[in-house]
């Protein structure tokens, strides 16, 4: 019987398969052809010929055993062919692929292909050709060779043999299940039923035997259960049986195993010696869950971007209620995803709380307008499956803050769910996105290359799971005046269109200014934002801070030299004119006595008397009581004039030194305006034929002026923010607390 099986095996191998006529020897395999190095002179060409299942997309090893009654999506080969020299393709001609066994003597081609030079692809400098083939379940199990013939144009071939790179066995089994990932439920009371498939899948007219035995990890009185049919089979190649174990869970489940196992024993049966022998053996382990009949609903809610809020399938214990931030958007979405985690089929309903937030909701690519027409949709789910419902809500931009509550029920009141999610226009901060070193100074003297310390404290942000924490850094000054954020080393006073400083951190900068020495010296600003700036949604949100910059005020050196020269027009000797200091020799000088006192400091002379211009410096006498040219009438007004100034030295003479010492600095500003304004208005007037006298002048304590007795105001003006500042003429700042003006620095 078994002989004549064998036979009838051959007869229909010679009417199926082509038989080729051994012609090659050995020596003509070869990687390399002789004169391949003579054609291109690039080095050895070489040839490669992969393998793999079409199943396995990553590729990771090249599948060398099949079966010849294997599954049929099993059956599936992918041939990579590939060639390791682009340039060879200019030569060739044609390209013949085979896959043949030898049996008796005789080639038997398994699959054969003839490849064009135009099919192959360019890829990382190699020819690449990739091809599917399929086989049959009649082919005998063998071990079968790769062979490449490489044809060029000039009449010379390339062989390539890569030898019994795939095998077909001849005995073959399968032993498989149903069950998503090998996990069974158990719910007391109930039945249980595991599914098991078995295949041969070997050459044709093979017999395997497969024995099924389930281990007994468990207590009898826990679970009950039978094969509902003899564990014992026999299967010829091709035949499929299914078989099921019947189980029930008897107990309350205190010792319910955490897995279960099956043991199964294959033999094969060899017609030579007509009996049985071993093939192989091995455990299939299937995970145990033991589940209530109903039971809460385990729920995924997430927003479609910023993924998941609540889990409970990962954090039990997870609180029903979500937060969301739609910012300036008008429109929102998230999506609730319901479990069945109850060993029966579950019926779920929902009832949103909320009527009036605009919804609708979007269920198996249906839109409802209401949750009364979703519910009528019947929202049943199966033991271990899940539904999911997209929540779209509209019209938001007039909201600042509302609550979306809703409820899930299911076949028990007792395990309802109350799920609440509560949205706002934007996250409640507290505290400045942005601060300053101590805090509070936003007000500073300028100076070029000065620097300032700022922190950006967006650490509030982080923990929000739907908030996307990122932001933009941007200036708003003075173009002439240079910002630069150090440790970002970016510009920050280029314009708002150009910027591109990003950040996601918080972080603390140092802001370095660099400016024109010769800008005005007039108040600055700088307007230091950052604004949030997320992929996903658009938002306004930002937070800035102003800081008050004083320029320092520049002397004029122009000014200074008409001073100087307006001092030097003063102090000329000339014949007709003398000036207010007497030019007599004094001993305890070189060079003139007028230049020597200019340089001391005297107190004033007492009431009534006046600086005695012969009595040398600091000297005084009393105070003369004419001074009158009797022939000449500009005379008499020079003498109404300089007893005008006598009259002013006596007052200023009740001065208290001390205010004299203290506003030096003021007095000596003043007395140059002072002087400049009296020489234009005090311009000498000269008659024809005849002689204008001027007498002596009476010294006068220097600068010889009115000097103020407090500081006067130069500017005042209010910032952005509503506060008063003054600049005082001792060049004090000043500002309004709302009742007195306090200093603030000077400049």
């Amino acid at each position: 019987m078994k002989l004549s099986r064998v036979l009838l095996l051959l007869v229909i191998g010679s009417l199926m398969f082509q038989y080729i006529p051994v012609n090659h020897s050995s020596s003509e395999f070869t990687t390399i052809s002789d004169n391949n190095d003579v054609r291109y002179n690039t080095g050895a060409n070489e040839y490669e010929i992969e393998v793999y299942s079409q199943n396995d997309l990553e590729k990771t090893a090249e599948t060398l055993s099949w079966w010849p009654n294997d599954d049929k999506d099993s059956t599936m080969m992918q041939f990579i062919i590939t060639i390791d020299d682009v340039d060879i393709i200019a030569d060739l001609q044609n390209i013949s692929f085979n896959v043949f066994t030898v049996y008796e003597e005789l080639e038997i081609t398994f699959f054969s292909l003839d490849i064009s030079p135009s099919s192959l692809i360019v890829k990382e400098g190699n020819l690449i050709l990739i091809t599917n083939y399929s086989y049959g379940s009649n082919f005998p199990a063998s071990n079968y060779s790769l062979e490449l013939e490489v044809f060029f144009s000039d009449g010379t071939i390339d062989y390539y043999l890569d030898e019994n790179q795939i095998i077909l066995n001849k005995y073959g089994y399968k032993i498989s299940s149903e069950l998503v990932d090998f996990v069974v439920d158990f719910c007391q009371g109930y039945e249980t039923i595991i599914p098991i498939t078995l295949r041969n899948i070997g050459q044709i007219d093979t017999l395997v035997a497969i024995n099924l035995t389930l281990m007994e990890n468990f207590p009898a009185e826990e679970i009950i259960y039978e094969f509902d049919q003899e564990p014992y089979f026999e299967l010829f190649a091709g035949e499929m049986i299914m078989v099921n174990i019947v189980m029930i869970v008897e107990g309350e489940g205190q010792d319910f195993p955490a897995h279960i196992d099956l043991r199964y024993n294959v033999e094969y049966y060899n017609d030579s010696t007509d009996g049985y022998f071993h093939l192989d053996a091995d455990v299939m382990t299937f995970e145990t869950r033991l589940l209530p009949e109903y039971t809460t609903p385990g729920y995924i809610l997430k927003h479609l971007e910023y993924g998941e809020l609540i889990n409970t399938l990962t954090e039990p214990s997870n609180k029903g209620e979500g937060q969301l931030y739609f910012l300036q958007n008008d429109s929102m979405s998230f999506s609730l995803q319901l479990f069945n985690l109850g060993f029966n089929d579950e019926l779920f309903t929902i009832d949103i709380l909320n009527e009036i937030i605009n919804y609708q909701l979007i269920f198996q690519n249906f839109s409802y307008s209401s949750v009364q027409l979703l519910n009528e949709q019947n929202l049943k789910v199966e033991r271990g499956a899940s539904i999911e419902i997209i929540f779209e809500l509209d019209e938001l931009e007039a909201m600042e803050n509302f609550p979306f509550p809703f409820t899930v029920s299911s076949n028990y009141p007792e395990h309802n769910i109350n799920l609440k999610i509560n949205f706002a226009k934007q996250p409640l901060v507290n505290e400045d996105l942005i601060l300053t070193s101590n805090s509070s100074a936003t007000m500073f003297n300028l100076s070029n290359n000065d620097t300032t310390d700022v922190g950006v404290n967006i650490s509030q942000y982080s923990e929000l799971l739907t908030f996307e924490n990122q932001w933009t850094i941007n200036c708003d000054i003075e173009g002439l005046i240079e910002v630069t954020l150090h440790p970002l080393e970016q510009s920050c006073s280029a314009p708002n269109d150009e910027q591109q400083i990003s950040i996601n951190s918080s972080m603390e900068l140092m802001i370095h200014f660099n400016f024109d020495q010769t800008l005005p010296a007039v108040n600055y600003y700088l307007n230091l934002t950052i604004n949030h700036d997320p992929n996903v949604h658009e938002s306004n949100l930002s937070n800035s801070i102003m800081f008050h910059l004083f320029m320092p005020l520049i002397e004029d050196e122009q000014n200074n030299t008409d001073s100087n020269e307006n001092n030097s027009d003063g102090n000329q000797t000339d014949n007709s004119q003398t000036n207010g200091n007497n030019s007599s020799t004094n001993n305890n000088t070189t060079g003139t006595p007028v230049d020597d006192c200019a340089d001391i400091q005297c107190d004033a002379c007492p009431l009534g008397m006046v600086s005695d211009p012969n009595g040398g410096c600091c000297a005084c006498m009393e105070a003369p009581e004419t001074n009158v040219d009797s022939g000449n009438q500009t005379g008499e007004q020079g003498e109404l004039q300089n007893g005008d100034s006598t009259k002013t030295a006596t007052e200023e003479s009740n001065m208290p030194t001390y205010l004299i010492i203290g506003l030096v600095i003021a007095a000596l500003v003043a007395a140059v305006v002072i002087i400049r304004a009296r020489k234009s208005s005090e311009t000498p007037q000269i008659v024809s034929n005849k002689t204008i006298t001027q007498l002596p002048m009476p010294a006068l304590p220097l600068p010889g002026l009115p000097i103020p007795s407090a500081p006067v105001v130069l500017q005042e003006w209010t910032d952005d923010n509503g506060y008063s500042w003054r600049q005082m003429s001792d060049r004090t700042i000043m500002w309004w607390n709302g009742s007195d003006w306090i200093p603030y620095g000077k400049n």
